[in-house]
């Protein structure tokens, strides 16, 4: 806007949390080495941490740790334009009591990928963004890659917008140093296009380490989430698809790979929050891979159940980062998950019901007694229960 200069295939933008991709690779990178195991406990890189002997690389890597998230503190939006100061940051964190046992459940936790990023540089003995431009971004021809430093900022970048009541203005402009491992690195659309093709094609981590990273990660009650390492593993009609989005004020991102028919989408966006990447990425899917998809399933609402024990359903679900508000006004029945907008849900079966806005059921399901005991999500081929919450 201010330049008003058009967006071409390298102009810069920061990617935000498609950084986490690449702390994954570099831990896996190490791994393959022999400097560190996904299995090391974080009490091996930080030996005072409570419960440290109890949390794995592993855990951080999926999300699954149980550590408080350092983005969720109110304040955090208030400190970001000013450098942060890693040395009373972590005992911060440490501080914070736990979500929950390491691997009972999965909730997006920026801090294990800040912690990540930190034991890169602890085990390699060289700076994150040093460690990227050796191993990732010269190898791989990535030129218009790397951690965005205050002060040194690449040259052309794409500025960051806010949409206010007036119009556009520059964005909150965060001192990157606050997002580290978890989100500090910018790209362009033809850099992050070369690093899938690297990635999927074996060039930067072998099979095994592969693997690892596009496994669902398994939680303590045998049920699985789809995040792998820095990576979510879901379908899109019928295809396979491995993806991961970002955002920040002022930037919004999303990068998704199918790997059957080798297709990189990525869209980058320097204007939010309320601007969709995400969904922008599965239109333009849609456009080049129609005829290759399954088309999308036709569901209709059964107009016979329709208010029916509508009031059996109304409560609130515990999905573990975010609770499913359900609730009834007259014969209409609302879901709103967590901070998003309520959207209706329409009846498909008894005690079965689908969204219009999204490709997903909810089917709500009974105890002993007759009574609503948890809620089963079915969406992007993923299965996730949430408990009823009294």
């Amino acid at each position: 806007v201010k330049s008003k200069r058009a967006n071409m295939p390298n102009t810069i933008f920061r990617i935000g949390s498609i950084t986490k991709q690449f702390t994954a690779a570099a831990i896996l990178l190490l791994q393959e080495r022999g400097k560190l195991s996904v299995q090391d406990s974080l009490a091996k890189y930080y030996p005072k941490w409570p419960y440290g002997k109890n949390i794995t690389l592993h855990h951080l890597l999926t999300h699954t740790s149980g550590l408080y998230s350092y983005t969720s503190n109110p304040l955090f939006a208030m400190q970001v334009s000013k450098p942060a100061n890693i040395t009373t940051l972590i005992p911060a964190i440490q501080k914070a009591k736990v979500n929950f046992s390491p691997g009972e459940k999965w909730a997006y936790c920026n801090s294990g990928y800040l912690l990540l990023g930190l034991i890169v540089e602890k085990v390699s003995g060289k700076s994150y963004g040093d460690f990227f431009q050796t191993e990732f971004f010269k190898p791989l021809g990535m030129k218009h890659t790397g951690v965005h430093v205050a002060g040194k900022e690449p040259e052309g970048e794409a500025l960051g917008y806010a949409k206010g009541t007036l119009g556009f203005k520059l964005a909150n402009n965060w001192d990157m140093t606050w997002a580290g491992g978890a989100g500090a690195l910018y790209s362009t659309t033809s850099d992050l296009q070369r690093w899938n093709k690297a990635i999927f094609s074996g060039k930067v981590l072998k099979k095994e380490s592969l693997r690892a990273a596009f496994t669902p990660v398994k939680l303590a009650d045998g049920s699985t989430k789809n995040y792998g390492y820095g990576w979510v593993i879901g379908e899109k009609q019928g295809l396979r698809v491995i993806r991961h989005g970002g955002g920040l004020q002022g930037f919004q991102s999303s990068l998704a790979y199918f790997p059957d028919q080798k297709v990189t989408v990525v869209v980058l966006c320097n204007a939010g929050p309320g601007y969709n990447p995400g969904g922008m990425t599965g239109s333009l899917a849609d456009i080049f891979l129609e005829r290759e998809m399954t088309p999308k399933t036709v569901r209709v609402v059964n107009k016979k159940l329709i208010g029916k024990n509508y009031d059996d359903y109304v409560g609130s679900y515990d999905f573990g980062k975010a609770k499913l508000i359900v609730t009834r006004e007259d014969d209409q029945l609302f879901a709103k998950l967590g901070p998003q907008p309520r959207f209706e849900i329409f009846p498909l079966v008894l005690d079965k019901f689908f969204w219009t806005v999204v490709e997903a059921t909810a089917k709500f399901e009974r105890d002993n007694d007759g009574n609503i005991s948890r809620l089963v999500l079915h969406q992007n081929g993923q299965i996730q229960k949430a408990p009823r919450v009294k």
